[in-house]
Order: structure tokens, then sequence, then C-alpha cells
């Protein structure tokens, strides 16, 4: 399994409802560069998405992403990585959690 995640740069999700599911969350926590129609904050730097959860606009972005340089994977794995210690590493996402209340007043 080790050698076959050593070989992987890219997560795919084609979500059927709003928000990143727990596994996507989980491939990104390790790097992996989210592909397809994805409910994320990230640019063209970090990601490959389209706006559409239909089977050729995923299969497009696919395509899109394998085109991309070793250098581009690198750098949007990094940025991958940042994302996800900044937004949902839990205690990130208890510490923004916690001052999204707040902004409630709970």
């Amino acid at each position: 399994m080790k050698k076959l995640l050593r070989k992987i740069n890219f997560t795919i999700s084609a979500p059927i409802d709003t928000g990143p599911g727990t596994a996507f969350l989980g491939s990104m926590g390790i790097g992996l560069i989210p592909v397809g129609y994805v409910d994320i904050e990230a640019d063209d730097t970090e990601s490959v998405r389209t706006d559409s959860y239909s089977i050729e606009a995923i299969m497009d972005a696919a395509n899109r992403a394998s085109e991309k340089s070793a250098e581009w994977c690198r750098l949007a794995s990094q940025k991958t990585l940042e994302r996800f210690r900044r937004l949902h590493d839990p205690p990130s996402f208890g510490a923004n959690f916690k001052m999204y209340l707040d902004r409630l007043g709970l």
C-alpha cells in the first residue's frame, strides 16, 4: 500500500452533496491534489476542478490533471497540505469552529 501511495498525486472527487466528504479530506491530509467536482476553496495552482459532476466533466478534469508537470504537482501538494492543516486538522478545525460560535454569540 505504501508503494502505491507514493505513486499517487491526485484524489478524484464527485460528491453528490455539498462539502467535502471525510475520505476526501483524509486524502488531502496526506497531500493528494483535489481533482473533479470539489466543494473547496482552492484555485488552479493547487487543484484541477470542474463546475459539473457529470462523468464527462470529471473525466476532462482527470485528463487535465494528468498533463500537469511534476513541479506543479509538488507545489500543489504542498499547498493542499497547508490548506488542510489550516482548516481541517483537528486542532485547527476546533479553533475555527469556536471562533464561529463566538461570532454567533454562543
